[in-house]
């Protein structure tokens, strides 16, 4: 199975309640490349089991969903990227 390749780039926000607290029209947001030279930078902070994922603050959750993915260190992780 090939490797699932992301990048980060700008989601626009319509909700007016996230809008209100966050004062941004536009929040970053990860999502699957065709480019397989994208990548997106980070570190891990948690081995939490999935369960135990806090939601990110100011996020409309149909926006985003969680999977668990591969990084280049081999590692495994949970990510919200773009639904």
């Amino acid at each position: 199975m090939p490797c699932r390749v992301y990048r980060q780039t700008l989601l626009e926000i319509t909700d007016p309640e996230v809008l209100a607290t966050s004062g941004k029209k536009y929040h970053p947001i990860v999502e699957q490349s065709p480019d397989s030279n994208d990548e997106v930078g980070g570190t891990p902070c948690s081995k939490s089991p999935r369960r135990n994922l806090p939601r990110p603050t100011n996020m409309k959750m149909s926006d985003y969903k969680r999977v668990a993915v591969t990084l280049k260190s081999g590692l495994e992780a949970w990510v919200y990227v773009r639904a």
